[in-house]
């Protein structure tokens, strides 16, 4: 078998996803194949010092129950883990270390990106020197061979220049360096950051100044085209590049540095009685119930449906504005049958008075789910789905991206995407439909005009099953400095 073949193995017996067959033929190798053994303790030792330190626990989040097959892996895991300490023990396994220093990647929830690495280097969780890390979407926890651990969220770029350096391209992240390993370096594209024994976080986000931020210890850094113009910095200050300059960072700054919890802000899945009216009823997890505006929509086999022939429209509130720099992303997702036909109908997210995000059908012939950042074209997203379909919408409040997926699931190749204003802070949902007059308001025009085609020209609905509203919360993993 490969490198590529045994790291993807180990990886899957770490994650719990082997079959009982697949366990005993990883035993059979443990027991006879040297090499292997000596992978699977790298790996081990790295992923131990991961959960350690950035699983996150407790929040409020909906956990599932264990499944028999999950208890079933959880015994397997431990079975193994007691046959390689007794291998180990007999053959002195523990004292032996990869022969060539790798970093270990762990990629969080909702994460997206690919490592290139130089010729005859494989592994999609490791970087050698040479090797560079793209991360579309997300973060990843990163331990460095001198046991450096890092927190690396992106859109971003990141490079491993040698066994002790790093280079940050873009996006921002959290570094702790344990005694023994000072002189750690992550460099941006202007400044050299040089660790004396520290906590660190380093920002390198497009659009605002590179800057360093000191959170416990020091660090030594300097312009990279200046290299005697040599800054100290200490527990409390930060620096940030600045017109060709270094100048003092002001204000708080906080950095993330364990993978975030998911957080459910808002759902609700219509499991109601028929007959229920909207109005008035409060939603499954919520800050209030539903209030309609136009129509009167009700629940009818587990369908919020907005037939009729007239305008259809309610709200519900989201409560306090979740988001923030470091809690930074929004997961909508919808799951209905499909939007309808011409006319337009669909799931929006509202600041106060303001629609800001339309998903569903914008008014065309086809009928297809669309992404439509109010006040852009309407941006066609994919076919018209079947039967049930679902769609997860992903808002980055640093950038200001949106992007419209099929499915639950944001980690794949998203079916449109849009850049609007970053810093929206979302306190409303709108489920509605209505006609193509509506552009006459929504362009600005006479509201009493409007009116009179409320009841005529209605030519789409949306059947929604289910709205979730979710939150990647980093409160529980902040390091900051004031």
């Amino acid at each position: 078998m490969s490198l590529r073949d045994d790291e993807t193995t180990i990886q899957d017996l770490l994650d719990g996803k082997l079959g009982e067959a697949e366990f005993s033929k990883v035993e059979e190798r443990m027991r006879q194949d040297r090499e292997f053994r000596r992978l699977y303790l790298s790996y081990v030792k790295i992923h131990h010092l991961l959960v350690e330190k950035f699983e996150v626990s407790g929040g409020n989040i909906v956990r599932m129950p264990a499944s028999p097959m999950a208890v079933r892996r959880r015994r397997m895991w431990l079975a193994l883990v007691a046959v390689v300490a007794l291998l180990a023990s007999a053959a002195g396994l523990l004292r032996l270390t990869t022969p060539e220093p790798t970093a270990i990647l762990v990629y969080g929830p909702e994460s997206k990106g690919r490592t290139e690495h130089p010729e005859g280097r494989v592994g999609t969780n490791l970087m050698w020197v040479g090797s560079t890390l793209e991360l579309d979407r997300g973060s990843v926890a990163i331990v460095m061979p001198s046991g450096v651990k890092g927190y690396f969220e992106g859109p971003g770029k990141l490079d491993m220049e040698n066994p002790n350096k790093l280079r940050l391209h873009s996006g921002r992240a959290w570094f702790e360096v344990p005694a023994g390993a000072d002189g750690f370096v992550c460099a941006t594209d202007s400044l050299f950051v040089e660790d004396l024994g520290t906590e660190f976080g380093v920002i390198a986000d497009p659009g605002r100044p590179e800057a360093v931020y000191v959170i416990k210890g020091k660090v030594r850094l300097h312009p990279i085209e200046r290299p005697a113009e040599i800054h100290n910095l200490v527990q409390g200050q930060g620096a940030a590049w600045k017109d060709q300059q270094l100048e003092g960072a002001k204000g708080q700054a906080a950095f993330s540095a364990a993978f975030p919890e998911k957080v459910v802000v808002f759902a609700d899945d219509f499991h109601d009685a028929d007959g229920t009216p909207l109005d008035g009823k409060l939603p499954d997890i919520g800050a209030g119930p539903w209030r309609t505006t136009h129509g009167a929509m009700e629940v009818r086999n587990g369908v919020l449906d907005t037939r009729g022939e007239r305008r259809n429209a309610a709200f519900a509130p989201l409560g306090q504005p979740y988001l923030n720099d470091l809690t930074h992303i929004l997961l909508l997702t919808i799951e209905g049958r499909g939007p309808g036909d011409e006319g337009w109908a669909g799931v929006s997210l509202y600041t106060g008075d303001q629609e800001r995000i339309f998903v569903g059908d914008p008014c065309g012939s086809s009928g297809d789910w669309a992404l439509h950042p109010v006040g852009w074209q309407a941006i066609n997203a994919c076919p018209l789905l079947e039967g049930i379909s679902t769609v997860t919408l992903r808002y980055d409040y640093r950038t200001g991206l949106v992007e419209l997926f099929e499915g639950e699931e944001t980690t794949g190749t998203p079916r449109a995407s849009q850049w609007i204003a970053p810093g929206l802070a979302f306190d409303r949902i709108r489920i509605a439909n209505g006609s193509v007059m509506d552009a006459i308001l929504d362009a600005g025009g006479n509201a009493e005009e409007v009116k009179l085609y409320d009841a005529i020209n209605v030519r789409s609905n949306i059947a929604v099953r289910k709205i979730k509203a979710t939150v990647l919360s980093a409160a529980n993993s902040i390091r900051k400095i004031n």
